[in-house]
């Protein structure tokens, strides 16, 4: 499903699930139960859409991380401050990736330490979290950064191939049951019932 669809749906649900929650009494019918069963139901759904949607952000970062990576060790070879770099990979990149690395700039620019800023982006997207812990450790230990990016790269570039692979063999199995379900019935019915039928016959024509 489509990310931006899954979120509208994931905010739709969560409002209907918070009004039949907190609205006053004298908005809902009176003496009609729907409306207490209704609520957990729709807390549910919305629960449901919004770990899809996070899934999907989480993965979609997962596959632009090797990029950001050699990007912002690209950056730095090239004699930009880590700060810097961040701008230039936000501004050139798109998606979750790059609206995290946006708000991570942004808050180096009013004042917060850039360590502080790095721990903030891990604790609010786990996908990222690898890479702020490395870049918070090294930026305060003088550790040159772009063999460190570099690195991570490569680590996230083959954790990629390795989803990927997961996802096909998962979907190798998947297809067993739908493929069961359509087949056995056609077998049955092209293969077995006419030799059924065909001894029938013998025996009682």
């Amino acid at each position: 499903m489509n990310p931006e669809v899954t979120s509208a749906i994931a905010v739709g649900a969560a409002a209907a699930a918070v009004w039949l929650g907190i609205a006053p009494h004298r908005l809902r019918p009176r003496g009609d139960p729907l409306w207490h069963r209704a609520a957990p139901l729709l807390r549910l759904i919305a629960g449901r859409f919004r770990s899809v949607t996070v899934r999907a952000r989480d993965a979609q970062i997962a596959r632009t991380l090797p990029a950001v990576c050699t990007l912002l060790a690209v950056c730095l070879e090239a004699g930009l401050p880590l700060r810097n770099a961040v701008d230039a990979v936000a501004e050139a990149e798109q998606g979750p990736t790059a609206a995290a690395l946006r708000r991570l700039a942004a808050e180096i620019r009013l004042g917060v330490p850039e360590r502080d800023a790095w721990t903030d982006l891990g604790e609010r997207q786990p996908a990222l979290a690898g890479l702020a812990r490395e870049l918070r450790h090294a930026s305060g230990t003088g550790v040159a950064l772009a063999p460190v990016l570099r690195q991570h790269a490569r680590e996230a570039r083959a954790a990629c191939h390795a989803s990927a692979q997961a996802r096909a063999r998962r979907a190798g199995v998947s297809t067993v049951l739908p493929l069961t379900v359509c087949f056995l019935p056609a077998f049955l019915l092209v293969g077995v019932v006419p030799v059924v039928g065909g001894v029938l016959a013998r025996l009682f024509g």
